[in-house]
């Protein structure tokens, strides 16, 4: 009787499958980190994605004109405009946006006349306090203007 030494996979092809699988357990590890570390800011005491859902602005833009309203009882520290050409932060389109965000009750406006046929987008970001000391946070609600 004759008994054949076959080998399911060769010791390298082994090998690199196994890193392979390493590889993507850390990724999977060091994605989650990320984002238990994102929930680590906090704005009046709560998660500032909860505080986020209760920020309310109301923006109009018209003749080249963008303006920014802020109803609501949270400041919103900055914003980022989101446009089909990419993204602008309005912090470098406007001089006039105020260093400690725009407060309840503020408004802001802005002559932007190269956005003048563009849909526009923009992105609410809040500054919260983390373990490290301050810092921002983009909310994921978004204000569409046309």
């Amino acid at each position: 009787m004759k008994i054949k030494n076959n080998r399911a996979l060769s010791p390298i092809i082994a090998t690199i499958i196994f890193v392979s699988v390493v590889i993507i357990i850390a990724l999977i590890i060091f994605l989650w980190f990320n984002q238990v570390e994102e929930e680590g800011i906090t704005k009046f005491g709560k998660n500032i994605n909860e505080v986020c859902k209760e920020v309310k602005v109301k923006a109009d833009f018209s003749s080249g004109n963008l303006k920014i309203s802020n109803t609501g009882n949270i400041p919103v520290f900055s914003m980022k405009v989101k446009y089909s050409k990419g993204e602008v932060d309005i912090k470098e389109l406007a001089d006039n946006w105020p260093k400690n965000g725009l407060n309840p009750g503020a408004s802001f406006s802005e002559k932007i006349y190269e956005l003048e046929n563009e849909e526009i987008t923009l992105k609410l970001i809040l500054l919260g306090e983390s373990d490290n000391g301050q810092g921002t946070y983009a909310c994921s609600n978004n204000i569409k203007l046309s």
